[in-house]
């Protein structure tokens, strides 16, 4: 599948969310947070699979109020997983509120996305589902 790009959209609300918090109390280096999260291909639709996010704070910026995560996603979709991964930056020990976009790489997959590379947007929505916008070039 060389040269074909495919745009699509799906949304996923979270079901589950941990913080393991590998250091002293409070925001530091490598602490995670985990996600589980429905896929729908409309706002509030039924699930057509599953997503599993980390991500981990690789650095906070004290003068600026902001750390730095590493985060990877898992798309379970149908025909395949969708692998997804980028930077986000937040205020410290804080999670996005309703109007946080990210763009992270699409970095492959398998199944009908194995050779996928391309980009996903990400937007969280006022009633906390979040829109992802897939680019993908196979």
């Amino acid at each position: 599948m060389t040269g074909k790009s495919d745009r699509f959209v799906v949304y996923t609300v979270n079901r589950d969310r941990q913080v393991i918090d590998r250091n002293q109390p409070g925001p530091d280096n490598t602490d995670l947070v985990h996600h589980a999260h429905a896929i729908s291909r409309t706002q509030g639709g039924p699930a057509i699979g599953d997503a599993y996010a980390q991500s981990e704070v690789v650095s906070l910026d004290a003068s600026k109020g902001i750390d730095v995560r590493l985060v990877e996603i898992e798309y379970e979709v149908p025909g395949g997983w969708i692998v997804t991964r980028g930077i986000s930056t937040l205020p410290i020990g804080t999670f996005p509120q309703p109007g946080w976009t990210a763009t992270y790489a699409v970095v492959g997959g398998t199944g009908k996305y194995a050779s996928a590379r391309g980009t996903e947007k990400l937007t969280l929505l006022d009633d906390l589902t979040v829109k992802h916008e897939f680019e993908l070039r196979r």
